[in-house]
């Protein structure tokens, strides 16, 4: 195997922790986690608004009020690299509990361009598309 192949191995399980570690910090509602996973000035397009990424997490601690609990499912990951430059898309099956009973299950795909900054990969731009959405 030979250097550039290594590196192109880590750099693909560097993107992928970075949609995993988004998961767990929007399940684990912890803002400060989720953000880690963006570069400060992040364009975000989705279910949560249009604009800066400081918006969209703004508008996730609404969106998370409405759960009394969650779980993010990360699957079918495509990446592709070029260099410092990424573009990643990926499935999504977010389960959420309903405050005051009920459940929803929303089939989302992250499209994202990513960029790694000082040896580190961060969601450039995100568009969030729900394909699906089943309420219980």
């Amino acid at each position: 195997m030979s250097d550039a192949d290594l590196q192109a191995l880590l750099d693909r399980a560097a993107i992928q922790d970075v949609l995993l570690r988004y998961a767990r910090g929007v399940d684990r509602k912890d803002l400060r986690l989720v953000a880690t996973c963006f570069t400060s000035d992040a364009a975000y397009d989705g279910t949560l608004g249009k604009g800066r990424i400081a918006d969209a997490l703004t508008a996730l601690v609404g969106a998370m009020e409405r759960y009394d609990g969650s779980m993010h499912f990360i699957g079918n990951h495509a990446i592709e690299i070029a260099g410092d430059a990424a573009t990643s898309e990926a499935y999504c099956l977010a389960h959420h509990v309903l405050k005051g009973g009920g459940r929803l299950v929303v089939a989302v795909r992250y499209l994202d361009d990513l960029v790694r900054r000082e040896g580190r990969w961060q969601i450039a731009a995100r568009t969030a598309r729900v394909e699906w959405q089943r309420n219980e």
